[in-house]
């Protein structure tokens, strides 16, 4: 799975998204980093379902929802007004697209230092005191 390359462009729209949920009005809680790299990682296990050694838009799409869902927290009024998180993760879906929609399934391909790079974003390294 991990052999499945993932574009830049399509990395900063996974982080988009994730920091889009950091942000919702109806949120008391986004995703954390680690449900920044979940969502990267499934994205890269469905291309690879579909046979392909390359990730695409409709990759993150297709895992967003039940993999983003379940690790928010609505604040009160909103989970008591009944609003469902999956509806917000929709929500944020349809608004965070533009420049992403665009993308071909040649430019899914991309470099092993580009998921380096990303997981250091998602998981930056402690300072340590000597």
């Amino acid at each position: 799975m991990r052999s499945v390359k993932v574009d830049r462009r399509i990395g900063n729209y996974i982080v988009e998204l994730a920091d889009a949920t950091r942000h919702h009005p109806a949120l008391k809680m986004g995703c954390s980093p680690r449900g920044s790299l979940l969502l990267f990682r499934n994205t890269q296990a469905h291309a690879l379902v579909a046979r392909r050694d390359y990730a695409v838009i409709e990759d993150v799409k297709a895992v967003a929802v039940p993999t983003l869902a379940h690790r928010l927290a609505l604040d009160t009024k909103a989970k008591y007004s009944g609003v469902r998180k999956e509806e917000i993760v929709r929500e944020i879906l349809a608004r965070v697209k533009e420049q992403h929609q665009k993308m071909s399934p040649e430019s899914g391909k991309a470099d092993a230092a580009f998921l380096k790079e990303v997981e250091q974003l998602l998981f930056p390294r402690p300072i340590q005191d000597n």
